[in-house]
C-alpha cells in the first residue's frame, strides 16, 4: 500500500481541535490525544498543537513496543495520518472539517 492510499484509508480520524481563547492567550486542545498547544494569538497556539503532535508521534512510534501495550495504543490511526501528512499540510489537520460538514460548505458556496 502507498502512503497517499493509506492517507486517504485515515481520513475518516479527525483531530477535533478546539480553541480555547482567554485574553492574551489562546490554547489548543486535542483532547483525545492529551495535546494543548499554547501562544498569545491562535497561529503561535496552533503553531505550538502541531510541534507537540511531532513531537509525540516521533515517541510513539520510536517506543512503539511500549505504547502498544498502553490505552495510548489507540492512538495508533491519528498519529499515523498525521506522521503521514506532509509537515507544510499538517497544521491543516486541526482545521478539518468532518467529509459531511466539507460536503455542506462546498455547496453553500
Amino acid at each position: 500500500m502507498r502512503p497517499d492510499d493509506l492517507l486517504k484509508a485515515l481520513e475518516s480520524f479527525h483531530f477535533d481541535a478546539r480553541a480555547d481563547v482567554s485574553p492574551g492567550e489562546v490554547t489548543i486542545v486535542i483532547e483525545k490525544l492529551g495535546i494543548l498547544g499554547f501562544g498569545e494569538s491562535l497561529e503561535e497556539a496552533t503553531t505550538d498543537a502541531v510541534n507537540e503532535l511531532r513531537v509525540y508521534a516521533h515517541e510513539f512510534f520510536e517506543d512503539w513496543a511500549f505504547y502498544s501495550k498502553t490505552k495510548r495504543a489507540e492512538h495508533l490511526p491519528w498519529l499515523l495520518r498525521f506522521a503521514l501528512t506532509p509537515p507544510d499540510r499538517q497544521v491543516d489537520l486541526l482545521d478539518e472539517l468532518p467529509p459531511d460538514l466539507r460536503q455542506l460548505r462546498q455547496a453553500a458556496e
